[in-house]
């Protein structure tokens, strides 16, 4: 793959080069995307909210223990 600079020369002066903003749009559109897909920690934590852990009673542990 050849290098690309992140300023062009054209005949009306330095440029940013365009890649650099596609590169740009398409990150933002991924990034978007993955957490409408719930692959980030935080959409993941929007979709399933962890439960506590619910003590149960349990009258063999007490029998075991003593």
């Amino acid at each position: 793959m050849k290098h690309q600079d992140f300023v062009i020369t054209t005949a009306h002066g330095a440029r940013q080069n365009p890649l650099i903003a596609i590169q740009r749009d398409a990150h933002a559109s991924m990034a978007s995307i993955a957490q409408k897909l719930g692959m980030t920690i935080d959409s993941r934590l929007k979709i399933m909210t962890p439960k506590k852990e619910e003590q149960k009673h349990d009258p063999f542990k007490e029998m075991f223990n003593e």
